[in-house]
């Protein structure tokens, strides 16, 4: 049996006490013998396929894919805070994102292996993401993302791997934007070429990328290149109903346009700053107004 199927034993032990039966009650309803009920909930071997039916059925369960995402299963339960923590930074609230990590770290999951490296990924890129926004820790935010990268593999070249999951693709995203901001120009491009060769253009990590390449060219005083991917990324976010970062790209788009000596810039900051009303998004709004009056000398 594959071994994602690993931690099935302790969900039935789980399921089962949740039920109030004994092992005996369950071994003797599914027609096995109350030792092998043992070593199977306590993952000591996998369940044969016939084995695991009548378990199930015992159960009152359909088959092992309603195990997997049964209500209160270790699984759901780390989906459920890795969707809260999500929600959380899209309104960039990073007040709990110490006590989420703990969460996590604290969580007693009898996961596959595959899914415990997910999930540890996880939790290093949360604690770069807290060393970032709530310590200020640039180097610390690097160091943990490079960590969660080689979970997987300790060889990896963040610069030229491949991601081949949703996590692995927000690291990389994510390291893209810490070399752009330390102005290592050879390593951002290179992470930002790679993922855009590989990720699929819907992909909902895309925008982020294409923000990031925004910023890669106007830290690079390529001012039209930044415009030309600006738009792309807006075009992209009214074709996919994503709007994750368009308060940025508005602002980017705008002083890119500054740069240019392109009079109407100031249309596309004022957008950038109404969306900052419109999503509550105060410390935002007066984030980029300084940075506008900086870069214009001009008070907006």
């Amino acid at each position: 049996m594959p071994s994602d199927y690993e931690y099935i034993g302790s969900e039935i032990k789980r399921i089962r006490k949740s039920k109030g039966l004994s092992q005996k009650d369950l071994a003797k309803i599914a027609n096995i013998t109350e030792e092998s009920l043992r070593r199977i909930e306590n993952n000591y071997n996998n369940p044969r396929f016939d084995n695991l039916d009548d378990i199930l059925n015992a159960l009152g369960i359909d088959f092992e894919i309603t195990l997997m995402n049964e209500k209160g299963s270790s699984r759901e339960t780390i989906n459920n805070k890795i969707n809260r923590i999500d929600r959380n930074f899209s309104n960039t609230n990073y007040q709990s994102l110490e006590e989420d990590i703990e969460e996590l770290e604290g969580l007693d999951a009898h996961l596959p292996n595959r899914y415990k490296n997910i999930l540890n990924q996880y939790i290093l890129y949360y604690k770069a993401i807290y060393e970032n926004e709530v310590k200020h820790e640039e180097e610390k935010c690097r160091d943990y993302l490079v960590e969660a990268l080689k979970v997987k593999d300790s060889e990896i070249n963040p610069t030229s791997y491949i991601p081949a999951s949703d996590i692995e693709i927000r690291i990389m995203t994510k390291l893209s934007e810490f070399y752009v901001n330390t102005e290592d120009i050879q390593k951002s491009s290179k992470i930002l070429d790679n993922l855009l060769d590989n990720l699929d253009f819907y992909n909902p990590n895309y925008i982020n990328l294409l923000y990031n390449q925004a910023r890669f060219f106007y830290m690079t005083s390529s001012y039209q290149e930044a415009v030309d991917i600006s738009y792309k990324a807006l075009e992209l976010s009214s074709a996919t109903n994503n709007y994750n970062r368009i308060i940025l790209i508005y602002y980017l788009l705008g002083i890119s346009k500054y740069k240019l000596g392109v009079i109407d810039y100031i249309e596309d900051i004022d957008k950038a700053l109404k969306l900052c009303d419109l999503m509550l998004k105060r410390e935002l709004k007066s984030s980029l107004i300084k940075s506008v009056n900086h870069i214009t000398k001009n008070n907006i």
